[in-house]
């Protein structure tokens, strides 16, 4: 590393050098000689390269105190704002018990909801409708076996068959389809 990195790291580092060339010429010189003041000379200057790292220290000193001020009012509010958010936690906690209640209710209003007249009431006007509309295609299927009989002259037992095999399940021998 050179003097010239040396001296923007650390600011102190070229005055130090700068005193201690001064130094170096002034040993053994008189006080006319290169306007230094003899051997003693080195005191003053050890003098005031104390004297500014005092004063160094000193603003360094004073930039920390504004640091720990700052910080010092930055806890403080945080400090302040404490309950705050401990209310807002319990608000949380309030919110998801008090949603977890409704959830609960919901469930038990569903469980109800079988025995509730007005439920009853609209089921069964629902069944009644089923009912008219299976009657309605129950009647069109008649007339439709009732055609193919008389349009291809099938006879009874040709009729049977044909039921057997297209409503399988829905199919009871000699009634025809299951009734509702």
């Amino acid at each position: 590393m050179s003097t010239a990195e040396a001296s923007t790291d650390v600011p102190h580092h070229n005055r130090y050098l700068r005193i201690t060339q001064h130094q170096r010429q002034c040993q053994g010189k008189k006080s006319d000689d290169l306007g230094c003041k003899g051997v003693d000379s080195r005191e003053p200057v050890r003098q005031n390269y104390r004297v500014n790292m005092l004063l160094e220290l000193q603003a360094k000193k004073l930039l920390l105190d504004a640091s720990l001020l700052h910080l010092q009012t930055a806890i403080d509010e945080m400090m302040d704002l404490r309950p705050i958010r401990e209310a807002s936690t319990e608000l949380l906690d309030l919110q998801e018990t008090l949603q977890r209640d409704v959830r609960r209710l919901r469930d038990d209003l569903e469980g109800y909801r079988d025995i509730d007249p007005r439920q009853m009431e609209k089921k069964k006007e629902e069944a009644a409708l089923m009912k008219a509309k299976a009657e309605i295609w129950t009647t069109n299927i008649e007339l439709l076996e009732g055609w193919l009989k008389k349009v291809l002259g099938m006879d009874p037992y040709q009729l049977e068959c044909m039921r057997r095999e297209y409503y399988k399940a829905e199919y009871v021998e000699g009634e025809g389809l299951k009734g509702l």
